[in-house]
């Protein structure tokens, strides 16, 4: 029974890793894309308006962040970052509590100190990603990169 359970452990962690790591490469991939994107756009523009006030005018205005598709500056993509690491840390955090909670059952003792031992893992994983979620929120509050008020 232990065994069996061991096994079933390691191969649910096996994938969720495995998945991980090809959705952080997906995510890689459309990263390197748009801002390969961006710099194209960027220099054609230089190359068609020139260099100067013209430039700087374009970049600030509205129809700039139009013809990328997205928000070039702004709060958003760092206050998107820290939330989705606290939500990644508080997943995990409560993953582990429960399974330090189940390996207080079961009849093999064995299997009993896997369990709270892989949920003592996952809890210490998971208050560490809460814990450097906060601090980032700290540090880009502190230097003025969300509510605008650098220190």
């Amino acid at each position: 029974m232990g065994e069996k359970a061991m096994i079933a452990m390691v191969m649910v962690s096996l994938f969720t890793a495995v998945a991980y790591i090809i959705k952080n490469v997906v995510a890689a991939i459309q990263r390197s894309r748009r801002d390969r994107y961006m710099s194209e756009v960027s220099a054609k523009l230089v190359d068609k308006l020139g260099t100067g006030p013209d430039v700087m005018s374009f970049v600030e205005s509205e129809a700039y962040k139009t013809l990328l598709g997205e928000q070039v500056t702004g709060k958003g993509p760092f206050v998107s970052r820290v939330l989705n690491s606290l939500q990644g840390g508080l997943v995990l955090l409560f993953g582990g509590c429960g399974l330090f909670v189940a390996g207080n059952f079961g009849g093999d003792p064995d299997f009993q100190t896997f369990v709270r031992a892989s949920g003592a893992i996952v809890i210490a994983i998971g208050l560490g990603m809460v814990l450097s979620a906060g601090w980032s929120y700290l540090l880009l509050k502190k230097w003025g990169f969300i509510n605008g008020n650098p220190k």
